[in-house]
């Protein structure tokens, strides 16, 4: 499973909901306004470098517990849930990103040393999935005024997202964190894509050391997070040149391909007339490209990569009929300007769309659809036999999901064919026509 983990304060709210919070409790009386002073000395003592980011965390962590001695923690509750209902200092687009996130099925957490009652609020406006906090003691329903964890402690901090991390068995290769100060530094170390969210001086710094991306506005970072242009993949060469021992087929390497493909060659086949025009959008190393070759069709093979139309064009020409494929280096997203309406039959492509976001693989069906009445694909599904198979990927962004959750997405489609195949992996198999 992959997650995300945010800071809070400063990340995705401006300031810190607790000091604020806080505020506005010392206005109701509700807090001794000694401790909030104790507090904001403490932190202005540290922005005059007279003592450390930690210590001032634990001056601040202590005084909080103190203030809210005796008094009860339900009461508490039910005042931070009030404030957050006010509160504008949510930054725009911080709902948008963890949204999206949920959408793509990240696990979210917020990991702060900000105090559980205040995040709990703030959450019912994000949604997060677990909340990794500082925690006053509580018996019988009142704080004692003491401290149940140390939060200001970054070791500490470390520790509890080790622990989740381990328990809930997350993949670190996929996950995000997502932090403002370079004390967040040691969560983003963990992951495959830090992302640093307005950033103080020092990690802006680190930031540029370590070629970690930055935000000052989260808008931007959602619009570039649907558009899949954040979470970075390896070149397409590059993974076959890993994964397979030959680029280039052999007898009996187009055998097996003839054999394990043969369900979704059949489905071309029933679906696409005979001789007909056929866009293979993503030919990869060619081998589809070859076999429909066979079967007549006139083929148009598309891909980004000059590298592997080269190594299509070497097995198109061994174990295809090389009149009948015409190769062009062009991205799938320039279809709409390169081909007319219906200049081909059907567009075809297998192990492609599960690549992109889910904004941008409809997208992808629908400029598809201009160019052809008919959408042939296959994509891997989310099976025990997949999971252990992509396991070792080193490709990046993809989307492997049960059939329940693709018959869903496919809802604004014309579904003519909808089954599960074995193949190399266990396949999902589409034909979809206009609405």
């Amino acid at each position: 499973m992959k997650f995300a983990v945010f800071d809070v304060d400063g990340t995705l709210v401006k300031g810190s909901a607790g000091a604020d919070f806080v505020s506005w409790l010392v206005e109701r009386k509700k807090f001794p306004k000694k401790n909030s002073e104790e507090i904001a000395e403490a932190i202005e003592k540290n922005k005059k470098e007279l003592i450390s980011y930690e210590e001032r965390g634990r001056i601040a962590t202590l005084k909080l517990a103190q203030g809210f001695k005796g008094k009860s923690q339900k009461e508490i509750q039910s005042l931070a849930f009030k404030f957050v209902r006010t509160y504008d200092k949510v930054f725009p687009g911080s709902v948008g990103l963890v949204n999206f996130l949920k959408k793509e099925g990240f696990y979210l957490i917020i990991l702060s040393r900000s105090f559980r009652e205040i995040l709990k609020a703030l959450n019912s406006r994000l949604g997060f999935d677990c909340i990794i906090s500082t925690e006053f003691e509580v018996i019988e329903g009142k704080f004692t005024g003491k401290v149940s964890n140390k939060m200001w402690d970054e070791k500490i901090k470390g520790k509890k997202l080790l622990e989740k991390i381990n328990k809930k068995n997350f993949n670190l290769r996929d996950s995000f964190a997502f932090g403002d100060s370079e004390q967040d530094s040691f969560m983003m170390d963990l992951v495959e894509h830090p992302v640093c969210l307005n950033p103080n001086g020092n990690l802006n710094k680190v930031c540029k050391n370590r070629g970690w991306k930055s935000f000052d506005d989260l808008k931007d970072l959602v619009v570039l997070l649907e558009e899949g242009k954040i979470i970075a993949q390896r070149s397409w060469f590059e993974h076959y040149s890993m994964k397979y021992k030959k680029l280039i087929m052999d007898e009996k390497m187009f055998g097996s391909v003839l054999k394990k493909e043969k369900a979704y060659l059949d489905t071309v086949k029933k679906y696409t007339p005979a001789k007909g025009r056929i866009l293979e959008a993503g030919c990869g190393l060619g081998r589809i490209v070859s076999a429909l070759s066979l079967m007549d069709y006139k083929i148009t093979a598309i891909d980004n990569d000059p590298r592997l139309l080269e190594i299509t064009k070497i097995n198109s020409k061994n174990y295809g009929k090389k009149r009948n494929i015409e190769l062009k280096e062009m991205d799938f997203f320039e279809i709409k300007k390169k081909f007319k309406k219906d200049s081909f039959d059907a567009v075809t492509h297998q192990g492609v769309l599960e690549h992109f976001s889910p904004l941008l693989m409809k997208k992808l069906l629908d400029l598809q659809l201009q160019s052809a009445p008919l959408v042939i694909f296959s994509v891997p599904l989310k099976t025990e036999k997949n999971k252990e198979y992509f396991r070792f990927d080193q490709i990046g962004y993809r989307n492997l999901w049960e059939e329940e959750k693709w018959a869903e997405f496919l809802l604004d489609y014309k579904i003519k064919e909808f089954f599960t195949a074995e193949q190399r992996t266990d396949n999902l198999i589409v034909v979809l026509g206009r609405k």
